[in-house]
């Protein structure tokens, strides 16, 4: 199985996750950088209102890869500026995608509704989502990250 795992990650907890994931599923990574640092409150609020990402302009084909992982860290109960923009951009027709998320304190069942809602938009078939809870140190990151793996090994939503 050829996975893709496609991110944004601002303070490196995503970035881990993503690290962790890439080991355990042997995937390719695509890292979005967003170059706006000069967000606003409504930008942060309305990630899929607001198009303020100003990110890097890989073609991305989606075609060789048999699932797409997409994860962000969650922003006031959303999706990032910068993997919405990216999703918009993405052919996604008939992909299986799993979405994730990344958050310290509330707000993921909302981001990866809004993350579904976009991801359906462009044609693909959300296949399963999960967060990480990076509120805490580097280890149960990692640990927390593997577990989830496994459980998607498990219930044969994902092989390696």
């Amino acid at each position: 199985m050829r996975n893709l795992i496609i991110y944004y990650s601002y303070s490196g907890k995503t970035c881990l996750v993503v690290n962790t994931m890439k080991k355990e599923l042997n995937s390719h990574v695509m890292d979005i950088a967003d170059f706006n640092i000069h967000k606003t409150l409504l930008e942060y609020m309305f990630p899929t209102v607001i198009d303020s990402a100003i990110t890097n302009h890989y073609v991305i084909h989606t075609d060789y890869y048999d699932t797409i992982f997409i994860g962000t860290p969650v922003w006031f109960g959303s999706i990032t500026p910068a993997i919405h923009k990216v999703i918009k951009d993405l052919d996604l027709k008939g992909k299986n995608v799993i979405l994730f998320n990344t958050m310290k304190i509330a707000g993921a069942d909302h981001a990866i509704k809004r993350a579904k809602k976009v991801v359906e938009k462009q044609g693909a078939n959300v296949i399963a989502a999960f967060t990480i809870n990076t509120n805490t140190n580097k280890n149960n990151i990692i640990q927390s990250t593997i577990n989830t793996i496994n459980e998607l090994k498990q219930k044969n939503i994902i092989t390696s």
